[in-house]
């Protein structure tokens, strides 16, 4: 069983953390200085490693020592530093937290000692004070794993101003992330960090409080410091990353108690007929035999919804997932009893993206959209879609399973918006939840942070509002095979504009070179896209179904679980349900991410700023 170790350091005012999801023993050396010989007092280190040994502890981690470490001289720290590296085995998660006055120089950081009368200039940091690259290279010498530094020292530099030509600045300076590696800073390095007014410095008091939650990844956890401690001071303190990861990292795994209960499928009295045209056996796209005839479309699309939620809502949520298999059965025959379905996490993984192999017989553009003004006015403009076989791409690049989508559907033209989710909140809909817009405000702005649960409600409240609640045609997530299918809009290319990933601007919100200046540790493609964060829909070109942001802008929730095992999209274009659903599959890449091809692929867990929906339904 491969084991992440994770070195975490935290300076004083540049905070964080790191967990390996499959590490035996995790071990965690904290050390809080404040009382210094020469440099001006900090008023929080000790209190923020006495909060930041507590909450390690009861997140499972072993405290070297037995303790946190509190005011120690060069002489102390070196011996704990090498205590430490000695306790934690090649296949454990190591953790460093520091809080205390740090200085960048000489391409490195510097934890500074208590006893620093002697540290004149920055040419003395190497005889009396502690490189964070020292202390990594011990770590690295294990041979595997990951590395975890953070470090929260960047209250200001205690040197003379007379002495930054002699190489150290204000603040800390950034390094290098070596391969299984995770740096983070209190701040952006450069500036500052503020030792706080209460009985945390900022950066350790917004990572107490994003640890209430602690199994979300290490990075979507860093992401909520990084928003708060940006909140508190208006700008001027910004928590900075840089990572080579190997592995996604979870102070806590995610647990299986948060389920949701998902409405088994009945079968149709009577069988819907496929469409003509559906499932033409010489259409061109494939050479393979027709595919068997198509599954009787489900009449009630299931959907999950929590055991909490009020019966009047779970009567309506079946309108989510249609249509489905599960595990072990196909979808002509579903059983009646409803299974558990646990609640999604966002973990990214190898994408499997939908690439079709050969190019559709059918139009380029449908120009129609469907013609009830309630549904536009509470969902958008759908296009309607009829889908012939196509074949999906597989991580690697080959070709992938035949899908033959049994049944015309109709997909939501753009995502659901904040205006579109507010109106739900205004009319009594979704929960009563108003989810955060992070700062970028509302309007045509594609919802976001967003649960399975919520969906699921506002799946409920459109569909009564739109009189199809109970129908076969009710709203609904699409499924992932409709997803991909629509995304490419009949293309054979890596993207549906064509080949060239330096073109994907023009048509996606996605990581560029821009938005890696603000988030340094997320790939970027070389081109500008004009926007960071998640843009209004609609702002980029349509893909050749008029289909606006398939690709970035936001991920988009699918019907089907996600499975490792199941490895591939069902042959009949129906959505996979398991009775242990712990991840749900989610599509499209993000404005935080740049897909190597369409469709990128990811698990989806509970609702992130990078993750929502469109809608969709099965035409009759």
């Amino acid at each position: 069983m491969n084991k992440i170790i994770a070195l975490l350091v935290v300076v004083f005012g540049c905070v964080g953390f790191v967990t390996a999801s499959q590490a035996e023993r995790r071990v965690a050396l904290v050390i809080g200085n404040a009382n210094y010989n020469k440099a001006p007092d900090l008023r929080n280190p000790v209190n923020d490693a006495r909060s930041m040994g507590k909450r390690l502890k009861e997140l499972g981690f072993e405290l070297s020592g037995g303790s946190h470490y509190e005011n120690v001289t060069r002489v102390e720290m070196a011996r704990l530093v090498r205590r430490f590296s000695s306790e934690v085995g090649r296949d454990d998660t190591a953790f460093i937290f520091y809080a205390g006055h740090g200085i960048g120089a000489h391409g490195t950081n510097w934890m500074v000692p208590t006893d620093d009368d002697d540290i004149q200039t920055a040419l003395d940091l190497p005889d009396f004070a502690i490189s964070v690259s020292s202390l990594m290279e011990r770590l690295e010498r294990r041979g595997g794993g990951t590395n975890i530094v953070m470090l929260d020292a960047c209250r200001d530099n205690p040197l003379p101003s007379d002495t930054r030509s002699s190489g150290s600045t204000r603040g800390l300076g950034r390094m290098a992330a070596p391969n299984g590696t995770f740096i983070a800073y209190a701040a952006d390095p450069g500036q500052v960090a503020y030792d706080g007014e209460g009985n945390n410095g900022l950066f350790t008091e917004s990572l107490m409080k994003a640890l209430r939650e602690p199994d979300r990844p290490l990075y979507e956890i860093m992401r909520a410091v990084r928003r708060e401690v940006r909140r508190k001071t208006s700008g001027a303190q910004t928590p900075w990353t840089e990572e080579s990861l190997n592995n996604e990292f979870f102070f806590v795994e995610p647990q299986d108690e948060s389920q949701v209960r998902v409405a088994a499928l009945q079968p149709q009295t009577q069988p819907v007929a496929p469409p003509p045209g559906a499932a033409p056996a010489t259409s061109g796209w494939i050479s393979a035999a027709p595919a068997p005839a198509p599954a009787p479309v489900v009449s009630a699309p299931s959907v999950p919804a929590l055991e909490s939620t009020p019966p009047q809502q779970q009567e309506q949520v079946v309108a989510m997932v249609s249509p489905t298999r599960t595990a072990t059965q196909s979808a002509t025959s579903v059983a009646p009893e409803p299974v558990i379905v646990a609640r999604p996490e966002p973990v990214q993984q190898e994408v499997r993206v939908a690439a079709a192999t050969v190019v559709p017989n059918i139009p380029s553009s449908p120009s129609v959209t469907l013609d009830s003004a309630l549904i536009t006015v509470t969902v958008g403009d759908m296009i309607p879609i009829s889908p012939s076989p196509f074949q999906v791409m597989q991580a690697n690049g080959g070709a992938g399973t035949t899908v033959h989508i049994a049944h015309r559907f109709a997909i939501g033209k753009y995502e659901i918006t904040f205006d579109m989710w507010d109106a739900c909140v205004d009319e009594g809909g979704c929960m009563g939840y108003r989810p955060a817009d992070d700062g970028e405000g509302r309007g045509e702005r594609p919802v976001m942070n967003v649960e399975w649960k919520h969906v699921a409600a506002f799946l409920d409240w459109a569909n009564r509002k739109t009189g199809l609640a109970g129908r076969p045609d009710a709203l609904r997530l699409p499924t992932e095979a409709e997803w991909e299918y629509a995304a490419r809009a009949g293309t054979s290319s890596t993207f549906s504009y064509g080949d060239d990933q330096d073109d994907i601007c023009k048509f996606a919100n996605v990581m560029d070179y821009y938005g890696g200046r603000h988030f340094p540790i997320f790939p970027a493609v070389d081109c500008d896209d004009d926007y960071v964060r998640p843009a209004p829909v609609g702002s980029y070109k349509p893909n050749g179904f008029g289909l606006h942001d398939m690709i970035g802008n936001v991920s988009e929730w699918t019907a089907d679980c996600w499975s490792r095992k199941y490895g591939k999209i069902a042959s009949d274009g129906s959505a996979f349900v398991s009775d242990r659903c712990t991840y749900h599959v989610t599509r499209g890449g993000s404005w935080m991410v740049t897909p190597k091809n369409m469709g990128e692929r990811a698990r989806g867990y509970k609702g992130t700023e990078n993750l929502g929906f469109r809608v969709a339904r099965t035409l009759q």
